[in-house]
């Protein structure tokens, strides 16, 4: 699923849509949820104010579900 993810957000971006793709998988199932990349990230930038991500993800886990959702959010910005 993670891929196939992945290569939507992906597609998306190269397409100049303000989406993106959040899944949650678990034992009994699975959702996707399409969001607006520029509202998640912008909420997401007030939770990194806030402190929120201190602590709570290694720096890997940072540039994959952070750092790399804002590389392409500056695309669609055109920044």
């Amino acid at each position: 699923m993670g891929g196939s993810v992945d290569a939507m957000n992906s597609f998306l971006n190269s397409m100049g849509r303000d989406l993106w793709v959040v899944p949650k998988m678990d034992n009994l199932f699975t959702i996707v949820m399409v969001q607006k990349i520029t509202v998640l990230d912008n909420g997401s930038r007030k939770l990194e104010e806030q402190g929120y991500y201190n602590n709570r993800y290694c720096e890997q886990q940072m540039e994959m579900m952070v750092n790399g959702r804002r590389r392409f959010r500056k695309k669609i910005d055109g920044i």
